[in-house]
């Protein structure tokens, strides 16, 4: 990017201070990049007690409003206006799967703005045999991912070789797919500042049982269930 300030505009439905895996990944590259200078501003859905405009570490953020069930299904749709005015100011579109995909694409596609995805994973097959969707909702949404990781940006980033791996399945051509694994913070994840014989202790274990560490949403597709 050089000394170029870039105008930045990220796309997603949840962002603080709802938290998550995607929220935390959004939230570190648009205040890094606020950092260096750039302007960076998100549109995300509105939450409880949260106001529809407010600027967080130099980020702009703004919410729009969704109504309470169905949060995420409804930001794909009522977000396509505030997308396409904001969209007409940024040198860039950033987004994510799932929901937050197709107002960023709209946009990009209308306006001739570069567009970037990050993709997380991509279940494919797993909807149907994982998700606890009855029959045709696992399908739908089998359906609706095929539809959106095909959708052409300008560029995809790969949170894991594996999934960018399912995408050259389903046929997405590899020049466009960059392998970026999410960043890992070394105050928090750090082996010198891990006493593990402390938490031995306080759990009753004894020194010859191995401890799992597990961080994270216990959803259906993270596997807890096989640790």
């Amino acid at each position: 990017m050089g000394d170029r300030k870039l105008r930045i505009l990220f796309v997603s439905e949840y962002y603080l201070p709802h938290i998550g895996g995607v929220e935390i990944v959004f939230m570190n590259l648009a205040e890094r990049l606020a950092s260096y200078g750039h302007d960076c501003s998100i549109i995300t859905s509105s939450l409880p007690d949260t106001k529809k405009y407010e600027e967080i570490n130099s980020v702009r953020v703004y919410r729009v409003p969704v109504p309470g069930r169905g949060t995420r299904y409804w930001f794909t749709l009522l977000s396509i206006p505030k997308v396409l005015k904001m969209a007409r100011q940024a040198d860039l579109l950033h987004t994510t799967t799932y929901n937050a995909v197709f107002p960023a694409w709209l946009a990009a596609r209308l306006l001739r703005v570069k567009s970037l995805i990050t993709i997380h994973e991509v279940w494919g097959d797993l909807w149907v045999t994982l998700s606890g969707f009855n029959f045709f909702t696992a399908r739908l949404h089998r359906f609706l991912e095929k539809l959106i990781v095909r959708l052409p940006f300008d560029s995809a980033v790969c949170v894991s070789k594996y999934t960018r791996d399912c995408l050259k399945r389903l046929g997405l051509k590899e020049e466009k797919l960059k392998v970026i694994y999410n960043g890992i913070d070394n105050n928090i994840f750090s082996p010198k500042k891990t006493q593990v014989n402390g938490e031995r202790e306080k759990l009753g274990l004894p020194e010859n049982k191995f401890i799992y560490t597990y961080y994270g949403r216990p959803g259906v597709s993270k596997g807890v269930e096989y640790l």
